[in-house]
């Protein structure tokens, strides 16, 4: 019998747009590896980059909606940095799909889960997943 395998994800989410007025405890609970952060534009590249190198399958990042960054240009500053760690991930054969970055605004976080769960399902549909310790 295959079990199925649940791919280790790492979410972060702005504390400003994402489960600011919801259930923190409850959320904790259903997102495993939820890290909420002051800002997005606040995560370093190295935080992604070492998050692959762990073990991570993907890195899902859900963001203010552009142009509204509580920080002015959070939003913008993530996108890029996104952008260039996604070709530096393709450089070392990784699949820049693994890397996602959403925009938008659920203040109690009730949507938090589904978005895991489809990144969850497009991961699956990727190649093979990533080895502890890959190239990234």
């Amino acid at each position: 019998m295959m079990t199925e395998r649940h791919p280790a994800i790492i979410v972060f989410t702005c504390n400003f747009g994402w489960g600011y007025q919801g259930d923190r405890e409850s959320l904790a609970l259903a997102i495993a590896n939820w890290l909420p952060v002051t800002c997005c534009g606040s995560i370093e590249a190295e935080q992604i980059l070492e998050a692959f190198r762990s073990g991570a399958d993907g890195i899902l990042i859900l963001a203010c909606p552009r142009g509204e960054c509580h920080y002015h240009e959070g939003d913008s500053q993530i996108y890029k940095r996104v952008q260039l760690i996604k070709q530096l991930l393709a450089a070392h054969r990784i699949d820049p799909e693994r890397l996602a970055i959403e925009f938008g605004r659920d203040p109690s976080g009730e949507a938090i889960p589904a978005r895991v769960t489809g990144f969850a399902r497009r991961l699956g549909q990727l190649d093979a997943p990533l080895a502890p310790g890959g190239d990234a």
